[in-house]
């Protein structure tokens, strides 16, 4: 019974995931920003973009965590085209970043599996 259960809550949250990501998408408004440096959050590094919308300058961290900000892809200073949906300033997302996707798909799969395992006994 524990099969099922799991495999409900993987297919929900991968659903959830892939809706978000779609939602992130369409209501995000794809902007350039400038990487100003990395926050630190108990030990996990995020990094902070910079930018300007509607007369309001922005610096909001990324959606992802680095695990070293010197071996990261971008430099301070460097253009990053990113997304930012109004009225969330949590996070961003940088454009071509799919991990929610990967993610969402990761966890449909371990739930069909899980729900395989349920009705295959």
């Amino acid at each position: 019974m524990k099969y099922l259960y799991f495999g409900i809550i993987f297919v929900l949250v991968g659903f959830y995931l892939w809706i978000k990501g779609i939602f992130f998408r369409i209501k995000g408004i794809h902007v350039t920003a400038t990487l100003t440096g990395f926050s630190n959050k108990n030990n996990t590094h995020y990094p902070l973009f910079t930018f300007t919308e509607k007369a309001h300058e922005y610096t909001i961290p990324g959606a992802n965590p680095v695990n070293d900000p010197d071996k990261y892809k971008y430099h301070i200073g460097d253009r990053v085209n990113i997304i930012y949906v109004p009225g969330n300033t949590k996070y961003v997302d940088l454009e071509g970043s799919y991990a929610v996707f990967i993610w969402g798909v990761v966890s449909l799969v371990w739930g069909a599996c899980l729900l395989f395992v349920h009705f295959r006994k």
